[in-house]
């Protein structure tokens, strides 16, 4: 790692210690499932999407320094550039298939790093999920990390609460959808990955938990 890079995360990793109790003040957030969040390696948080704040409030509830992905046309204004970057975040196309987001994802997982991923590809404020990107299963694949589901719950208002729950890890393997890199193959990557999300959203929704 050269320096500017170890700068760079230690200044996160300070910030994270002094914003991130406030962030989390300040939407009343609520914290679960921390238990199930790997201490070490790359690891892949796939959640829902309500907002805006979604980033930087999973970011300041994780255990964990976390990257995540962000709409190219954000990085657009050199001093928005400049923020995002700096929050450990980079430019991804949407409604294309970016191989320089995906080839700089599975980078950041293989160096052992936590890559926050909202697969629905854009903000959804209905609280259901209907269908994923298929890029999450080639990056869960060719990574080999764990994924772990994330819910957010609630609404970012003065007086109310979100929780965010993180859900048991799991893994996306060749051998676990049958199939060797096929379109159907990264389809059936990405519905597993549905899967275990719509599991953590449905149990939250009537109140059970993993715990």
């Amino acid at each position: 790692m050269s320096f500017l890079s170890w700068l760079h995360i230690t200044s996160y990793s300070l910030a994270k210690v002094v914003f991130g109790p406030l962030i989390r003040m300040a939407f009343f957030v609520k914290v679960e499932g921390t238990e199930h969040f790997p201490q070490h390696g790359g690891v892949i948080l796939a959640s829902n999407h309500l907002s805006v704040f979604d980033p930087p409030v999973v970011a300041a509830a994780a255990p964990r320094n976390v990257h995540f992905l962000a709409k190219e046309e954000l990085f657009v204004n050199p001093p928005v550039r400049a923020m995002l970057t700096w929050l450990l975040a980079f430019p991804i196309k949407r409604g294309s298939s970016d191989r320089q987001a995906l080839k700089q994802s599975i980078g950041i997982l293989e160096a052992g790093h936590v890559l926050l991923i909202f697969p629905e590809g854009t903000r959804q404020y209905g609280g259901r999920l209907v269908k994923i990107e298929r890029g999450i299963g080639l990056v869960a694949m060719r990574s080999g990390v764990p994924v772990v589901p994330v819910y957010i719950k609630g609404k970012y208002n003065w007086f109310r609460s979100v929780t965010i729950k993180f859900g048991k890890p799991f893994y996306v393997t060749k051998d676990s959808v049958q199939e060797h890199g096929s379109r159907e193959d990264l389809s059936r990557a990405a519905d597993m990955i549905l899967a275990h999300m719509r599991e953590l959203m449905e149990e939250n929704q009537t109140g059970t938990t993993d715990h």
